[in-house]
């Protein structure tokens, strides 16, 4: 096996753990509750509530922002076109 052929192995294996990351990320959002001023505009919430909007809005970034594209450029590495 080439260097570049086992680079690729392990690409892979590295996009497979950011796509558990990704999934673990997109539970933990999901566990979260929308704030009730996320739903009703001027509403007054408590502290404990913008802890959660927060961490929502962390956890969106990271997906958006670092792990999805992550995971797109090792995809495309790791499998490159037939004709490259």
């Amino acid at each position: 096996m080439s260097a570049e052929a086992a680079a690729q192995v392990q690409l892979r294996e590295v996009q497979r753990d950011l796509e558990t990351i990704r999934y673990r990320l997109l539970g933990v959002r999901a566990t979260l509750p929308a704030a009730p001023a996320e739903l009703v505009p001027h509403l007054e919430i408590e502290e404990e509530m913008v802890a959660s909007t927060h961490i929502r809005a962390v956890i969106e970034t990271l997906l958006e922002d670092k792990i999805d594209p992550a995971i797109r450029d090792l995809r495309n590495v790791s499998f490159p076109p037939e004709n490259a």
